[in-house]
């Protein structure tokens, strides 16, 4: 199914945030670094196993970025 552009606008304009499962928390972490870009990190892995960076996209549209412990 084929999304128009207006389609597209209106999915990144009504969207709050993504959240995505990764795999490297090390190697996301450098490569926004590498980018300078600005993020937030979030270290539950103590008590739940999980880390998580929270960044934002070229749309301004919040990219929640979960690592959850091996």
């Amino acid at each position: 199914h084929r999304v128009d552009r207006r389609q597209r606008q209106m999915c990144i304009r009504d969207s709050h945030h993504v959240a995505l499962r990764c795999g490297d928390f090390d190697e996301v972490k450098a490569r926004l670094d590498a980018r300078g870009a600005e993020y937030r990190v979030n270290d539950r892995s103590a008590s739940i196993g999980l880390k998580q960076i929270f960044t934002t996209d070229p749309n301004n549209v919040l990219l929640e970025l979960n690592f959850f412990a091996p």
